[in-house]
């Protein structure tokens, strides 16, 4: 009986830590089962080719620099060998990818230009910028806040919201640049400010921005390879305010896109 009774504890303990690791696994969207969508091993390299309005291609290198431990949480560091000239290299740099079941989350601080005199630059934590079974047009990552940067002087104060769009799966998808890939997985990423000066010894805040997407970037996913193509479209009108001059352009507006050149793993 004594030994009946010892067999049934071992069974419970196997259980419970059974099911303590199996939710230690699962993803936000239930998902037991890692994406094969971002190869993130140590040593992994990518190089895109990036379009802009300048005649030639530019270039960014992104590789896997090693482990890093973010509030309690391992993530991949993502490095690149220069300053990046494309939306999606600039937004790993230097930050935290990790898998989660089906999903890619990022961890760090983003720099973005939208086209004002310098980038503006706000944090994210854990944020999903891809998910692999999502649904279509379906928020698979969010993250909002307000933050105050001063731009040639002028102290100005953002209000944004970055959301991440699960948009859809291609079969196959043949690039401007003739590389062909297939089992493509959509992601959608959109940064909506709001920019307010508070005009200084009268202490009223006028609205320089609007609430607009002033970021919208379609990336493009093959399985084991990563991001294999991407266009964003970077637009925004500042409002016109009475009396008030500042040096900095009253609207902008440019594409990039971003190619896959090579990609070299361990």
């Amino acid at each position: 009986m004594k030994n009946i009774f010892f067999l049934l504890g071992v069974l419970a303990v196997l259980f419970l830590t059974s099911c303590s690791n199996n939710i230690d696994v699962i993803a936000d969207d239930g998902s037991t089962i890692p994406t094969t969508f971002f190869p993130i091993a140590n040593g992994n390299w990518w190089t895109y080719k990036v379009q802009t309005q300048l005649p030639n291609f530019l270039r960014d290198s992104l590789y896997v620099k090693g482990d890093t431990l973010i509030d309690g949480i391992i993530f991949k560091k993502m490095k690149t060998k220069f300053a990046p000239n494309g939306f999606y290299t600039a937004i790993l740099r230097n930050n935290g990818v990790r898998i989660k079941g089906s999903s890619l989350k990022l961890s760090g601080s983003i720099a973005i230009s939208t086209g004002l005199p310098s980038p503006i630059v706000f944090s994210v934590a854990d944020f999903t910028f891809f998910k692999e079974n999502g649904i279509q047009n379906e928020v698979i990552g969010t993250s909002s806040g307000t933050f105050q940067q001063t731009i040639q002087g002028y102290p100005l104060t953002f209000a944004y919201t970055l959301n991440s769009y699960f948009d859809g799966s291609v079969a196959s998808f043949t690039t401007t640049t003739n590389k062909s890939y297939t089992d493509i997985k959509k992601t959608k990423v959109v940064l909506n400010l709001k920019i307010t000066y508070t005009l200084p010894g009268i202490g009223l805040t006028a609205t320089l921005l609007q609430p607009q997407d002033v970021v919208v970037s379609t990336q493009y996913y093959a399985k084991n390879k990563g991001m294999v193509y991407a266009t964003t479209d970077i637009n925004y009108i500042l409002s016109s305010i009475p009396g008030l001059t500042l040096p900095i352009p009253s609207s902008g507006s440019q594409n990039q896109k971003e190619f896959l050149d090579t990609l070299m793993t361990n």
